[in-house]
């Protein structure tokens, strides 16, 4: 603390500072003066951030006080929303609560710097002449309404200073501002001219030892700052370090990670954490993103109308409601089944049936979810009808959440505890809202609700760290024995310029407003530079030169600074490999599971030889271990579904069209009358499976999606040598080496003679290249040919796609199928079977021998979208491959 704010502040003085961290700062320092001189008592110091100095000042005026009301942040902002949205520029935008804020924004700037461009219209654009209107409206009904706006606070206060009418005379002193606006400049005029002491104070002048460091990336850079505040701290416990970052709110979560692995790497092992860091980050992240308020603002949302999926099954598991600990397998259980389901969005009234179903299933092993949901249906429905003041709409909000028994069970920790209370401070905020929106619905108050949490930074307090991670901003006037400046690239800083776009750029430069030009960055970036250099001992610039692909440079005001030496990272080992190089690791052999016996049923069909072919390990942990990813949800019908819908159709209509003389005899109305029947059905089946998925307009769509593809396959089924359908789904248990597997062959063609065709319906893309390898890929078509009973003259895939309608396989003679081919000079079909039984008796033997061996077939492409890459961890066992290595296209 300099000598003339603690003088200040010992005669009973004010100290104004920027923001609230300064003013925190200050207090600190003050205080230690005091118990340095052996106080046990003393006044508090009255420093106060600009914004609550000048409200404080408002609510001294009794007069003003009692005649007009001063407007709440929320409220301001609902009547810009108000005036945008009823405007006739309306249609214009795409987002009306985008530009109420930027119109807010443009509002305070015009007021700061005495803005006035009322007479240059036949200069403005669009975008301003709009502002105008809608500022000439704020104004009115401003005056109308006897409210007062937060830009108008500094007027106020210099017309009762001009009045006589000066409360409070203490001398006061302005600190570490970086540039007075002419509204604030006018108001300190008016106080001098009043007799009050008013000073314009910065830091004292002081010559830091400077330095810069250039890293190759930004993890590097991190990673460096982290070490040398790690090592300063071994050598200094007691020193003060700050961290600038520039971008601090994009950089805040990969800066936190990169600050607990080197500061605090015990804690990535404490699944719930409950002491303070070894650092404090200014920036707080939006209320609405921290875990309790999700989860309130999820149960509200599904209490108003739905909730997607992905919150759906995060309010099911999470722990901030009834239960959560008791129940939390079995909810687990029910989000997966409810995933299979499929719907994008889950109503309340769809999710108390599920829950419900799924306990009569289970025996009532979700009783206290079915309960509480049910008794939260019961409190909404009526809700939902409902219109009234916000102010009420906040006991409604409160009390749906007690219904499921937010926040919870267990006990909140200090972080958790201090977001519940932030969270019913915000809830209690709405009541503001009623002067200027009146009577509104649950969604469009719990949207309010939203919205002013997601603009809500929070920070939860925690005990004193000696490490400080600031904004540029926020780290004005703070003292620090090392101060450390990250990502000072020339494309980060100086800022670019980013001038607000509902005034008058050349009035925003001619009047230097902030962010207005590239030359005011640059000399708000020196100014800061200077600042840092006044209040820290050691100070260290640092940026990274390459970021994902791109070179960058060092700030060109970096240019001219000394390059440090020392590097305290080549000396850091990360908590990680400390701890994998302490073990011994041993190899336990772990590619070998128990066998199974001859005669072993196994779940998946085709599918358990097409996984054990793709790689060992794959086709154990889905068939045996039921290593399966959880459902994502879609619109309407998925890739699968569609497939299913298909296939029955096709099943469908050979059921009643057998053969290909019935197909000729139909005449093109008899067919389609047919086939539009036949997709009918395929509907209304898979409606019943999924209900939400298929509406009338998209049955429509399919309906004509699938005339035209079939239309398609049935002239080309026409041009075929003639069969008659011998089977059409027809469920089988085919056996290969002891090993007994499910499947449903799609369709079995008898050729005159007693010979077959097999067929399999393809709306993927479909190939028959992995047939000659040694392990089959694709097994179901030659699975069905070794295990059939009759003489197998052809086996094909029938591709249906928009793109292309074809046969794709391979038969034994010329003409049984268009496009097939039959095998190549000099190998046989029996031959050619042998080969497939083979193989596939070799995957059966090894499946049931437990054969488990990470093993891809082509890696990486096997692996491309596998999801057992976690459990098998590929990467790691067969690291010896090139890294450069191209992964095919699938």
């Amino acid at each position: 603390m300099t000598a003339n704010l603690h003088e200040n502040l010992s005669r009973g003085g004010t100290v104004v500072t920027p923001n609230q961290r300064l003013s925190r700062h200050i207090k600190d320092g003050f205080d230690q003066a005091q118990l340095d001189t052996g106080k046990k008592a003393w006044l508090a110091p009255d420093v106060l951030p600009w914004s609550a100095w000048l409200e404080r000042g408002y609510a001294m005026d009794d007069r003003r006080r009692s005649s007009a009301m001063l407007m709440a942040p929320i409220q301001e902002l609902a009547l810009w929303e108000q005036i945008v949205g009823q405007s006739r520029h309306r249609h214009a935008l795409l987002d009306t609560g985008v530009m109420a804020r930027l119109a807010r924004e443009a509002w305070t700037l015009q007021n700061a710097w005495r803005a006035d461009f009322s007479e240059r219209t036949h200069a403005l654009s669009d975008d301003v002449l709009a502002y105008r209107d809608w500022a000439l409206e704020f104004e009115a009904q401003c005056r109308d309404r006897n409210w007062v706006s937060r830009a108008r606070i500094a007027d106020l206060l210099a017309f009762q200073a001009h009045a006589g009418q000066m409360p409070d005379r203490k001398p006061l002193v302005l600190y570490a501002f970086d540039a007075l606006t002419a509204q604030e400049r006018d108001l300190m005029e008016r106080y001098r001219a009043c007799g009050v002491p008013v000073e314009i104070s910065a830091p004292a002048t002081a010559t830091a030892q400077c330095q810069r460091r250039i890293y190759p990336t930004p993890d590097d850079e991190l990673t460096g700052v982290a070490c040398r505040i790690r090592a300063l701290l071994e050598r200094q416990p007691g020193a003060r370090i700050g961290v600038v970052i520039p971008d601090l709110s994009a950089q805040r979560a990969h800066m936190m990670r990169v600050f607990d692995d080197v500061l605090d790497p015990g804690r990535i092992l404490q699944s719930n954490p409950t002491s303070a860091r070894a650092y404090n980050v200014s920036l707080g992240v939006p209320l609405g993103q921290y875990a309790p308020v999700r989860a309130a603002l999820s149960i509200l949302r599904m209490a108003a109308k739905d909730l997607s999926l992905q919150e759906t099954g995060a309010l099911l598991v999470g722990p901030f409601v009834a239960g959560a600990a008791r129940e939390l397998a079995d909810r687990a259980l029910l989000d997966a089944q409810l995933r299979q389901r499929g719907n994008l969005l889950i109503t309340l009234e769809r999710l108390c049936e599920f829950v419900a179903e799924m306990n009569q299933r289970s025996g009532g092993k979700c009783e206290i979810l079915d309960h509480k949901l049910s008794q939260l249906l019961c409190a909404a429905v009526p809700m939902r009808r409902k219109r009234q003041l916000p102010s009420a709409w906040i006991d409604g909000f409160l009390s749906l959440l007690s219904v499921l028994g937010w926040p919870g069970e267990r006990a909140l920790n200090s972080e958790e505890y201090q977001v519940v209370g932030k969270f019913r401070e915000i809830a209690q905020s709405l009541s503001w809202l009623d002067a200027v929106e009146g009577v509104q619905s649950f969604g469009g108050t719990l949207s309010w609700l939203s919205r002013t949490l997601a603009d809500t930074p929070f920070q939860a307090e925690s005990k004193h760290a000696r490490v400080q991670v600031l904004g540029v901003l926020e780290s004005a006037g703070i003292a620090f024995e090392h101060l450390f400046v990250v990502g000072l690239h020339d494309e980060a800083w100086p800022f670019p310029a980013r001038p607000n776009p509902l005034l008058p750029v050349s009035v925003q430069r001619s009047q230097d407003m902030p962010h207005a030009s590239a030359s005011w960055e640059a000399g708000f970036a020196q100014r800061m530079m200077s600042l840092w250099r006044n209040t820290a001992r050691n100070l260290t610039y640092s940026c990274a030169i390459q970021h994902d692909d791109l070179m960058r440079h060092p700030s060109r005001l970096l240019v001219n600074m000394d390059e440090a030496q020392d590097d305290p990272q080549s000396t850091w080992v990360s908590y990680a490999r400390s701890m994998q190089e302490s073990v011994m690791l041993e190899d336990i052999g772990g590619e070998s599971a128990p066998s199974l016996p001859s005669g072993y049923e196994a779940v998946g069909g085709a599918a358990v030889l097409h996984n054990q072919a793709a790689c060992p390990f794959r086709g154990f942990a889905i068939h045996r271990l039921g290593a399966r990813p959880l459902e994502a949800g879609r619109l309407g019908l998925d890739a699968r579904e569609r497939g299913a819908l298909l296939h029955r159709v096709l099943a469908s209509f050979y059921s009643e069209v057998t053969s290909q003389s019935a197909l000729l005899a139909l005449s093109e109305e008899a067919l389609e009358k047919t086939l539009v029947r036949c997709v009918d059905r395929g509907l209304m089946l898979a409606k019943q499976h999924n209900p939400g998925a298929v509406s009338p307009a998209f049955g429509a769509i399919e309906r004509r999606r699938l005339a035209a593809l079939l239309a398609k396959f049935f002239e080309m089924e026409k041009k075929r040598a003639p069969f008659e359908v011998a089977a059409c789904e027809e469920a089988r248990v085919a056996e290969v080496s002891g090993l007994r597997l499910k499947v449903r062959i799609d369709r079995i063609d008898r050729l005159p003679g007693g010979r077959s065709v097999i067929l399999d319906y393809k709306t993927g893309r479909a190939s028959t290249s992995g047939w000659w390898d040694e392990r089959v890929d694709e097994p179901q078509l030659p699975l069905y040919a070794i295990t059939d009973s009759g003489e197998v003259a052809a086996v094909s895939f029938a591709q249906l796609r928009a793109d292309q309608v074809a046969f794709k396989g391979v038969a034994r003679d010329e003409g049984l199928l268009p496009g097939v081919s039959v095998l190549g000079d000099g190998e046989s079909w029996p031959a050619f079977l042998g080969k497939w039984r083979k193989s596939l008796e070799h995957l059966a033997r090894e499946f049931l021998a437990g054969h488990a061996a990470v093993d891809p077939k082509k890696y990486p492409g096997t692996c491309q979208y596998c999801h057992l890459g976690p459990l098998c961890r590929v990467k790691e066992v067969l690291s010896a491959v090139a890294p450069d290595e191209e992964v095919p296209d699938e």
